[in-house]
């Protein structure tokens, strides 16, 4: 394992992936030794690598485990630089990249979706149907 630069990934929804391991170095409680480990993400969740049982683990919290006590203790504590810093190795900086969208390309989406044509085709019916009130509103309600 300590040679693979990628891992093969299936899915429930018979996707299949090539994603690339990292090998992230984190100093230990101690701050002095360090210990690598063998990590990959895959749909926003890291997976470390697990010697004992030889599988890649997701890497998620055990709130179900703890009691009140102890998670309202942890999380009133300060935290020492070097966890800050392993934190940070681990699941990087706390930010959400949002794409922006032109308008142009958001006029697109909605006039595209399934209720906009659906409400376009009732307007058309109405009309040659003679039902001008249900047809003006229905066009007040789409803009």
């Amino acid at each position: 394992m300590k040679d693979c630069t990628a891992v093969f990934v299936a899915n429930f929804d018979k996707q299949k992936e090539i994603l690339p391991i990292e090998r992230l170095a984190l100093s230990l409680d101690d701050g002095k030794t360090s210990a690598t480990y063998i990590t990959f993400r895959y749909r926003f969740i890291l997976y470390l690598f697990d010697n004992e049982i030889n599988c890649f683990k997701p890497l998620l919290p055990n709130f179900e485990e703890r009691t009140y006590e102890e998670l309202h203790k942890q999380v009133l504590t300060p935290l020492n630089e070097s966890l800050v810093e392993n934190q940070r190795k681990l699941f990087g900086a706390n930010d959400l990249k949002i794409p922006k969208v032109g308008l142009g390309e958001l006029i697109v989406d909605q006039v595209l979706s399934p209720l906009f044509a659906y409400q376009v085709f009732s307007i058309i019916i109405w009309i040659m149907a003679d039902y001008y009130y249900y047809c003006i509103m229905i066009t007040l309600l789409t803009l």
